[in-house]
């Protein structure tokens, strides 16, 4: 009942018996019927073979789908089919996705610093403007390395204590005038703000700053 249910599949049709029929149901619903049955095909083709996959519906859901041998004993006696309804988590890494990618694209045409790091101050995420401000061109430029290896230690020894002082106390640093060097080489100011950034426990897990 729950897979006649799943693919909505009328009674009459379960119950004439006729596997065409209910083929002819099943792929009208389908956005890639032939692709659908060519895996069946390939699978009743090789009987040990196992599979899993996703199949997307014309109205917009979607199914993972498993299938494996049925084994009675050393010997293959058919085939075992799975499928799960999947559509509100598809549904929900998409909108992630492109919450993501809206997210993206608004820090890296931000003219201000933008970056995160790991409870070690190590940097996590960063956008073209910090990227340039230390003097790299690409992500894995910067991506698990610190302050400490791009600007004078004396610099950035006050901002990693702020830094740890925000992981260890949860509580956000607001407006902090610092010194730092201008992409011009010479000496200036910048206005820092850094918050905890937090897991779904809670837990602190590093900051962002901008």
């Amino acid at each position: 009942q729950r897979f006649l249910s799943l693919w909505r599949i009328p009674e009459s049709i379960a119950e004439s018996g006729d596997d065409n029929k209910l083929l002819s149901f099943v792929l009208d619903q389908l956005k890639e019927p032939e692709a659908f049955l060519a895996k069946v095909k390939q699978l009743y083709s090789k009987p040990a073979a196992s599979s899993e996959d996703v199949i997307e519906f014309k109205d917009g859901r979607f199914f993972e789908r498993y299938s494996q041998p049925q084994r009675v004993g050393q010997e293959i006696a058919g085939r075992v089919w799975s499928f799960r309804d999947v559509t509100e988590r598809k549904r929900a890494n998409e909108a992630l996705t492109t919450e993501r990618n809206t997210l993206r694209t608004l820090i890296d045409n931000l003219p201000d610093r933008v970056y995160a790091k790991d409870t070690e101050c190590r940097f996590a995420l960063n956008n073209i403007a910090h990227m340039r401000a230390l003097g790299a061109t690409t992500l894995e430029e910067i991506l698990g390395k610190t302050d400490f290896d791009f600007r004078p230690h004396d610099l950035v020894a006050q901002s990693y204590a702020d830094d740890q002082q925000v992981i260890q106390s949860g509580q956000p640093l607001l407006n902090r005038e610092e010194p730092t060097t201008l992409e011009s080489g010479e000496k200036g100011w910048m206005l820092v703000s850094k918050v905890p950034l937090r897991d779904q426990q809670g837990k602190t897990t590093g900051l962002v700053g901008i």
